[in-house]
């Protein structure tokens, strides 16, 4: 199992607490002997929220040829639908901070973007 430890991501060993999705917790148990207690959790009514959004709009596509633009809105409206629920969760964190304080935070994590103002700041995300 990982867990998200000072950003980054580790496999620990022993005792740990953290939040995972229960196919994981069942699949760790299954095949690889995992033992854990559950401590807290959330359950979720399963629905299909969006099947009539995404009939509507494809049978607007239906009733427009490819070269209609409705035809590509219809088309770009479903395709977002789908790219929205498919983005991880995880954002960059990003500060501000001078030149001298980046030694710092070196340590912190691994750096993905860093942004010299030659102002003595800089702009860091990690």
């Amino acid at each position: 199992m990982q867990i998200h430890n000072n950003n980054k991501t580790v496999s620990p060993l022993g005792k740990f607490t953290g939040w995972f999705f229960s196919e994981e917790l069942k699949y760790a148990r299954d095949h690889f002997g995992y033992k854990f207690n559950v401590l807290n959790g959330y359950i979720f009514d399963q629905k299909i929220i969006f099947k009539d959004y995404v009939n509507e709009l494809y049978n607007l596509r239906l009733t427009f040829d490819k070269s209609n633009p409705m035809n590509y809105v219809a088309k770009i409206l479903m395709n977002s639908l789908y790219g929205r629920f498919g983005l991880s969760p995880v954002l960059p964190e990003s500060m501000i901070i001078s030149n001298n304080e980046l030694d710092k935070l070196v340590d912190l994590g691994e750096i993905s973007e860093l942004i010299d103002f030659d102002d003595d700041s800089l702009l860091i995300s990690f």
